[in-house]
């Protein structure tokens, strides 16, 4: 199931929901409206909801795998009796992923066609230039450099490393390919390596901790005890380590701990704002309005830095490959062609 297949189940569902049209009579109509695989998830959705299976159960049923992190969203929406409000805060989110994996995807066009021809350049010098220069000092009777001697020796030996820049692209495309389906959308391996990159992984986490926070304030607003909410939260956040957290705060609070007990490491999972929620500021005045507050804080933190990624990725990535392959070509060039004029400059004594 795609992303862009979630996205339209969940639109559909919360159009439903809002239209006061039965679930399992809506998804089955909308199932033979439409064509393809999408239709058929809904068909299948509807006639499970229509043998009496709740909603999250048959989620859990259908056909195609919908992701853990959507099923707990829907079961934290039952739970709160506002299941439209979280299929909304749903889209937003794969929204948000699908708009960030559009833009890395473009931001990653330019900079893969330059290396492509940076690579196939490379592959010239040394078939071609390398040997022409040992050939050149050669016939003048001179010593080729080390430099030259190693390029005409990678030369040879390229059927062993040649195709590794083709075997990652061909990786880097199933990865790719593999993002865009729903299940990414879960904390599987691809999340822990993009929360480690530049402006991208605070990206993930500014969004993470807006629908931490929008989620838990919809619960607490319909009376979802404060500890089973916190978890819930968790859960439908997707992400492992805010789970752990979130456990570790549940804790304290079925224990009557007060929050400033929780330390450090069990609040790790949260950026500072969050934590110090939880640590000092829970019970105080509120909860649910600063929750709110809090997601639309980092809401707008994370567009501000998806926009910064749409403006500014595409130029560096292409002025860090463009820049390094003119440089390392030049060296490759000059150097051997320096040496030579060394060796044949005649000194001239008066």
């Amino acid at each position: 199931m795609t992303i862009g297949q979630l996205i339209a189940l969940n639109d559909e569902m919360a159009a439903l929901i809002r239209a006061g049209v039965p679930l399992e009579r809506g998804l089955v109509e909308a199932g033979r409206d439409l064509q393809g695989q999408l239709g058929g998830i809904m068909g299948d959705l509807g006639e499970r909801l229509a043998r009496g299976e709740r909603l999250p159960e048959a989620l859990v049923g259908s056909k195609k795998r919908i992701p853990a992190l959507y099923r707990a969203v829907v079961e934290a929406g039952i739970r709160s009796g506002r299941l439209s409000e979280a299929l909304e805060g749903m889209a937003n989110l794969a929204r948000h992923y699908a708009e960030m994996r559009r833009t890395i995807g473009l931001a990653l066009i330019y900079p893969l066609f330059v290396f492509e021809l940076a690579y196939v350049l490379a592959l010239i010098f040394l078939f071609q230039i390398a040997p022409r220069f040992i050939k050149t000092f050669e016939v003048l009777g001179l010593a080729p450099i080390k430099l030259l001697n190693g390029l005409v020796g990678l030369g040879d030996s390229v059927l062993f490393w040649g195709p590794i820049p083709a075997v990652l692209l061909v990786v880097l495309g199933f990865v790719w390919l593999r993002t865009g389906q729903s299940s990414s959308l879960d904390s599987g391996t691809l999340r822990p390596i993009l929360r480690r990159l530049p402006v991208i992984g605070p990206m993930i986490r500014s969004f993470l901790a807006a629908n931490y926070a929008d989620l838990l304030a919809l619960l607490i607003d319909h009376q979802v005890p404060l500890d089973q909410a916190v978890i819930l939260a968790g859960e439908a956040s997707g992400d492992r380590d805010f789970l752990a957290s979130s456990k570790a705060v549940a804790t304290s609070i079925q224990a009557g701990r007060e929050g400033s007990s929780l330390t450090a490491t069990e609040l790790a999972a949260f950026p500072p704002l969050l934590a110090w929620i939880f640590s000092n500021g829970r019970g105080r005045g509120n909860l649910s309005s600063a929750l709110h507050h809090l997601a639309w804080t980092y809401r707008r933190r994370a567009e501000t830095r998806g926009e910064f990624l749409r403006s500014a990725l595409p130029t560096i990535l292409l002025l860090a490959i463009g820049v390094s392959a003119v440089i390392v070509y030049c060296l490759l060039l000059f150097i051997p062609l320096l040496q030579l004029w060394e060796e044949l400059a005649i000194p001239v004594n008066h």
